[in-house]
């Protein structure tokens, strides 16, 4: 794994640094004084791999089960969330209503509570149910 390297400062002073990070000639990712690390950003989907491989992975040594229920490993959750399995979470089967706004708001509380109290759209395991 490369470290990732500052590519440049601001021509303000020394105190103010900036940093721009491209990759295949596009910008993957740039830090102005700061601020992107301070500030929580939405992944959105683009999480969804690094989720699966560390799920899988997880699996693989024995950590978890896919047919898991979630209950099993966060508390503070009514019983029918704790019944959620991690499949149903992974495959979008989890019957919960998810929305955007709900979404971006998880990224300033604390998401996997926030999630786990959405309210129920459909049983788990009979409807898909993407991000809107």
């Amino acid at each position: 794994m490369r470290t990732p390297v500052r590519l440049g400062n601001s021509h303000s002073g020394p105190q103010q640094n900036w940093g721009l990070m491209m990759r295949h000639g596009c910008l993957a990712a740039s830090n102005i004084d700061g601020v992107a690390n301070a500030i929580p950003f939405p992944l959105t989907s683009s999480s969804k791999g690094v989720v699966a491989l560390a799920v899988g992975r997880a699996n693989t040594l024995g950590l978890l089960g896919l047919d898991d229920r979630v209950g099993e490993y966060i508390g503070g959750v009514d019983q029918e969330h704790a019944d959620i399995t991690v499949r149903q979470l992974l495959t979008q089967l989890s019957g919960l209503d998810f929305s955007w706004g709900a979404d971006i708001a998880g990224y300033y509380t604390d998401a996997v509570q926030q999630t786990l109290h959405l309210p129920f759209v459909a049983e788990p395991g009979t409807k898909f149910a993407s991000f809107r």
